[in-house]
């Protein structure tokens, strides 16, 4: 299961190994860095083991479509820290985009998707 924490909350919501990906929406401001956490735990709350796993999130238009605005994902035990800088974000349109988090396991090539939702980004007051 995971937690999705982002800085200064707890963790607000469970995802099982057998569920599908939990919706999670974002929103944010044009050129504003985003940054939060995933706690990847078993049902018992003991922590997964993420060595051997890819990490992605990606933010895109539509299914399909391009371009798309990645995170940075990197792993720490079993958190995986999911960072857009604003450097990323300033470059994505004001307007409704979808995202996803996924794990890529390494040897087998085998993906699960963890959480989905939908964006929202608000244009920069301040340009």
């Amino acid at each position: 299961m995971a937690d999705i924490i982002f800085p200064g909350d707890e963790p607000v919501d469970i995802v099982g190994a057998t569920r599908l990906p939990t919706n999670v929406d974002l929103a944010f401001w044009k050129g504003d860095s985003q940054e939060f956490f995933i706690d990847m735990e078993n049902e018992d709350h003991s922590p997964i083991d993420l060595s051997g796993v890819t990490p992605t999130a990606v933010i895109r238009a539509s299914f399909n479509s391009n371009p798309t605005y990645p995170f940075t994902c990197t792993i720490s035990g079993n958190r995986v820290r999911l960072y857009l800088p604003s450097s990323m974000s300033k470059t994505i349109p004001a307007g409704d985009y979808i995202w996803n988090f996924q794990l890529e396991n390494i040897a087998t090539h085998d993906v699960r998707t963890y959480l989905a939702g939908d964006v929202t980004v608000y244009a920069e007051v301040d340009n």
